[in-house]
């Protein structure tokens, strides 16, 4: 699970991003390194499925005093 720094990180470098900062980068490696997934090296379908995947986990995260099923 993502620790609350890796997502105040994660969410100040797509804030970044929105703001045109990123403009000759492609959109899939920005999103991807801002929330921790390593591109290099990785054909573009296993960085697709990592980010995803990341993506899911930072969307159902448990909030701040939200019980753990």
């Amino acid at each position: 699970m993502i620790s609350d720094k890796e997502l105040e990180r994660a969410v100040a470098e797509l804030r970044e991003a929105s703001t045109g900062a990123y403009r000759h980068v492609d959109s899939l490696d920005v999103i991807a390194n801002s929330i921790g997934v390593e591109v290099d090296g990785k054909f573009i379908h296993e960085v697709e499925n990592e980010t995803y995947a990341a993506l899911a986990d930072l969307i159902d995260r448990p909030m701040c005093g939200e019980e753990i099923e």
